[in-house]
């Protein structure tokens, strides 16, 4: 069967070619103009890759139109993120503004976090002449919000990272039935973050250290709760892996998985992206999920790094 499809956060428009060397189908990149620098600065972010001085956003226009470039003679989409949880009434009018010259620009996917910065592109009538991939900042998505967010421009749901198996399952199936119908993207390489976007209040800033990276236990809601069995320190390095768990995304509806790159090392973001090919590839090539597992294990030399990006798949070795 045809193998699931990977999308790839790029640091940089220089690492465009590496990236698709190694086996991205697609990518997805931070842009923030000059303009918003001088009118809110990072402490007011355009997007959810807040870094400035690091490989987190793609660069000036200029950089942006060499990147549609080299994306054009490749055959490869992209996507630019305009996914901050929040945006104050006053930044509004930026935002649409730079929505518009990304899609003059020939960027007609655009991911956004929020229903407010929904609402102002299609108030704009951005929204009519590109495609908006629903990030998972946005929380919770039902199946009552899929209508909504179909009619105004929606063509991919990106499934945050709490969200369980079944509840993609249901997603997905109602996401199909739409004409065209509605993609699902989940996560399967990726920060080991304790939060959802949505209810993460911190800054991943050149100087500042984000939350995610904090040392934490997994635990219950009370105090008197003690940590399960076998939980050890987990901490929100570009390191969380879902490999093991690309079946049950399958059979869960998704058609897209995304490799983050915002807290991984640029350097080894070639290797990475060649793993999750290779897993893709084999997945796609079994019949069965212990088949998968089995040859998974082989690729991986027999060593699993204990990093679960979905602890509910389980651990193959």
């Amino acid at each position: 069967m045809e193998r699931m499809k990977m999308t790839v956060g790029l640091g940089c428009a220089d690492r465009f070619d590496e990236t698709v060397r190694a086996g991205a189908d697609e990518v997805f990149c931070g842009y923030v103009p000059e303009k918003w620098m001088e009118a809110f600065g990072t402490l007011r972010p355009l997007n959810r890759r807040e870094s400035i001085w690091t490989n987190a956003q793609a660069g000036p226009i200029t950089e942006m139109r060499i990147l549609k470039e080299k994306a054009n003679r490749a055959g490869i989409p992209v996507a630019v993120t305009l996914n901050a949880p929040v945006y104050s009434p006053p930044e509004m009018p930026l935002l649409a503004e730079t929505a518009e010259l990304l899609v003059r620009e020939g960027f007609d996917r655009l991911i956004v976090g929020n229903m407010a910065a929904l609402t102002a592109l299609n108030e704009s009538g951005v929204s009519k002449n590109c495609r908006i991939h629903i990030s998972g900042e946005i929380g919770e998505v039902n199946r009552g919000m899929l209508p909504l967010l179909q009619r105004m421009g929606t063509r991919r749901v990106i499934f945050h990272r709490k969200m369980s198996f079944g509840d993609m399952r249901l997603l997905s199936l109602a996401m199909a039935r739409f004409s065209p119908p509605m993609e699902a993207e989940a996560f399967a390489m990726n920060e080991l973050c304790h939060f959802t976007g949505a209810y993460c209040s911190t800054l991943h800033g050149d100087l500042t250290v984000p939350m995610c990276r904090i040392p934490w236990i997994p635990g219950g809601v009370s105090d008197k709760k003690s940590p399960p069995e076998g939980a050890g320190m987990r901490f929100g390095a570009g390191n969380g892996c879902g490999l093991c768990a690309l079946r049950k995304l399958r059979e869960s509806g998704v058609t897209v998985v995304k490799m983050a790159g915002r807290g991984a090392r640029a350097e080894d973001m070639p290797q990475r992206i060649a793993l999750l090919r290779d897993a893709l590839c084999l997945e796609a090539e079994c019949k069965t999920e212990e088949e998968y597992l089995l040859g998974l294990c082989r690729l991986l030399g027999g060593k699993c790094g204990g990093e679960c990006y979905y602890p509910e798949a389980g651990r193959f070795i």
